[in-house]
């Protein structure tokens, strides 16, 4: 498919719109989607709605998400199941004849019958049995614990810091005694998001008429649409792309206090960026990042950065594929720090997630592929932060936005076979709001531009006028997959 900008020929009258085109061939609508945001480089857009990314199927959310009728969905966002624990105060006592040592935590789940495991990071460790608590100290929880081992170990305090988090190793507890361990639980958070509406209009008028915008398909089969029309639409993407991002909610409180000029509560949802974990958000220095007598480090802190979130975040299995959105900035920053881990030089392949059954598979832009601690390392460009009219910051006293030097680290799909970012169109009882296009005739009937002799019009309105509208949420179903270094 290609896109042709034109003015009017007498060809038209025997060639569809691309509004008759869509009623007789709904799958029209998701090719042209991925068309423009591909033509527009509109990246977020093209990986959820292009190529299929779109949550249908609400049972596939941690908890069934929500229905489709309410302009909320819930769902759980489950973190590690083994904590670690943070100490807030020196231990008291040396354990020596197996007595008891005082521990303090900030953490209150521990019971009688544990093992917590104090490590000096060289390979050594210290266990300890807690024997009571836990019991309440000042916001934080004492408990009393005995060294696993011989009568005359003690207890290096070096090894318990205040800060320091030891974990929880295992329990023991005796053959013929009656005390059991209650093993803690580490609840899931529900996490709820919101549907952003948003509906935009243009009137189609004189210069507007006249240039037509062809949409060329393979089959050398094509259809048209005005030039405003197809920009109306280019920029109802972009906002899509600029909020998918971007979005932040107004329902932090579940009540909406921002009103529009009629006093009607505005909803918003939360975009990507508000989604993840902001311990895993991560900045570095651009300058040193380019410097090549720095390189080096930079390039060590992104490989232990990638290590340290995946080890925490359970992304260690063997052939696991990663993929790194750059925007055109970082991209070409990580093809000169990553050489040495270069694999080839090819093209992603995308699954069409929407409709396995076509089996469509969609060449991606080429790429490089890196290889290290068991990853691949796919590198993605992301022109979208690089477009100057949704990313005002720029580097410096440059002109070039700071999100250009953006990279966002993703497995390529989630355990469960889903995409670690897909999009989710409000909908129910027949009626889809998820892309709405409708026209009001004026002096002209889109449907019919060249109509002989005289015709009825609906206004005296010139033209006609264009409505779009969208109600739309993006979904991480996992923020902590995500990892995301910004240049600064």
């Amino acid at each position: 498919m290609q896109i042709v900008t034109g003015t009017i020929t007498t060809t038209p009258t025997s060639e569809n719109t691309l509004a008759a085109a869509t009623v007789a061939f709904p799958n029209i609508n998701k090719h042209m989607i991925r068309l423009q945001a591909d033509s527009e480089q509109i990246w977020l857009v093209n990986y959820t709605m292009g190529h299929g990314a779109i949550l249908t199927d609400l049972s596939k959310l941690p908890n069934g998400g929500g229905t489709t009728h309410r302009n909320y969905m819930s769902w759980y966002r489950m973190g590690p199941y083994r904590q670690p624990l943070l100490v807030t105060a020196v231990p008291v006592g040396t354990g020596l004849n197996n007595a008891n040592i005082t521990f303090q935590f900030q953490q209150n789940w521990l019971t009688a019958g544990l093992i917590v495991m104090f490590q000096d990071g060289q390979g050594g460790s210290t266990n300890i049995l807690l024997t009571s608590g836990p019991v309440a100290a000042g916001g934080n929880f004492n408990y009393t614990g005995k060294i696993v081992g011989p009568a005359t170990a003690t207890f290096n305090p070096a090894l318990s810091p205040i800060g320091a988090t030891p974990t929880w190793q295992g329990g023991a507890v005796s053959a013929c005694g009656n005390v059991v361990a209650t093993i803690p639980v580490v609840y899931p958070d529900e996490f709820t998001n919101f549907t952003t509406k948003f509906s935009m209009g243009q009137q189609v008028c004189d210069t507007g008429i006249i240039t037509k915008t062809w949409i060329e398909f393979d089959d050398n089969k094509r259809c048209w649409m005005y030039e405003q029309d197809y920009q109306v639409r280019c920029q109802l993407l972009k906002t899509l792309e600029a909020m998918g991002w971007w979005g932040t909610t107004t329902m932090e409180t579940g009540v909406s206090t921002l009103l529009d000029i009629d006093g009607q509560p505005v909803v918003t949802g939360s975009g990507v960026w508000e989604q993840t974990i902001t311990s895993y958000n991560t900045t570095y220095n651009i300058a040193a990042a380019y410097n090549p007598a720095t390189q080096a480090v930079f390039r060590a802190a992104f490989q232990n950065s990638i290590e340290n979130w995946a080890i925490n975040n359970r992304i260690t299995s063997k052939k696991i594929n990663l993929n790194a959105i750059c925007g055109t900035k970082s991209f070409s920053l990580l093809q000169q720090v990553l050489q040495a881990y270069m694999v080839q030089l090819g093209e992603r392949v995308v699954i069409d997630y929407e409709n396995p059954a076509d089996n469509e598979i969609v060449a991606g832009t080429e790429i490089n592929m890196y290889h290290f601690a068991g990853f691949n390392i796919n590198l993605e460009k992301n022109c979208a932060w690089d477009d100057e009219g949704i990313n005002g910051a720029t580097y410096l006293t440059t002109l070039i936005p700071q999100s250009s030097f953006t990279i966002l680290v993703m497995p390529e799909t989630l355990t469960d076979g889903q995409p670690p970012i897909q999009v989710y169109f409000r909908g129910g009882n027949g009626i889809d709001a998820g892309w709405v296009a409708r026209w009001i005739p004026g002096t002209v009937d889109p449907e019919n531009p060249n109509p002989t002799g005289m015709q009825k019009t609906v206004s005296t309105q010139d033209g006609f006028y264009l409505y779009y509208k969208s109600e739309f949420m993006f979904v991480v179903p996992d923020p902590s997959k995500l990892l995301r270094w910004s240049g600064v």
